[in-house]
């Protein structure tokens, strides 16, 4: 079968994510990236969009992959569900804008936050108004403050969201074994992820 992926490194973004278990340093600077956390991706009917399962203050909720300059986020009808107290976090410089164009200065403080074998608490979260549609098929965005600190896989192929240890040899994390590669960097400018073709 052909793989349709995308693998991005991200190493110029922030996150707030640890691993639940720990893992040692990598002991020879040319081994494999590990693969440490898998994540089905799932697709909203009727358009390409991909979601996955986040959990957050117990709670379980559909957050949709972005890997534009997003920062993670949640509508604020579910950010009010999960009773999570919301602030302007225009003081601390967490504004943004959403896909939709919409601005929101609001922030609101996550207790706990599980994607798959990862979790961490204790941080703010962007809080952006609901979507304008009459049922959102997502609780709110996965942006790349949540994926830093590590490779990302994106296996459109097999719907999964992988994530693995930064890549210490050109090429060694290709896992897959294709009969021929293509490689081209991606650089950030202004926070937007840029793939330069020739």
């Amino acid at each position: 079968m052909n793989r349709t992926g995308i693998r991005i490194p991200l190493a110029s973004l922030t996150i707030a994510l640890t691993l639940v278990t720990g893992s040692g340093a990598i002991a020879d600077v040319c081994a494999p990236p590990k693969l440490i956390n898998s994540l089905p991706m799932e697709k909203v009917q009727g358009s390409d969009l991909m979601t996955v399962a986040a959990v957050i203050d117990g709670n379980s909720e559909k957050l949709i992959v972005d890997i534009g300059a997003m920062p993670t986020q949640l509508w604020n009808a579910q950010a009010t569900k999960l009773d999570i107290p919301i602030r302007e976090g225009r003081s601390t410089g967490r504004f943004h804008f959403d896909f939709g164009g919409r601005f929101s200065a609001d922030i609101g403080r996550v207790q706990k936050f599980t994607l798959g074998s990862m979790e961490n608490g204790g941080f703010h979260i962007q809080v952006f108004a609901d979507p304008d549609v009459p049922q959102p098929a997502y609780d709110g965005v996965l942006g790349t403050d949540m994926m830093q600190r590590y490779d990302i896989d994106l296996d459109f192929a097999h719907q999964q969201l992988n994530y693995f240890t930064p890549e210490q040899c050109k090429g060694g994390g290709i896992y897959w074994k294709p009969k021929s590669i293509a490689g081209q960097e991606m650089v950030t400018y202004s926070g937007l992820l840029e793939l330069g073709l020739a």
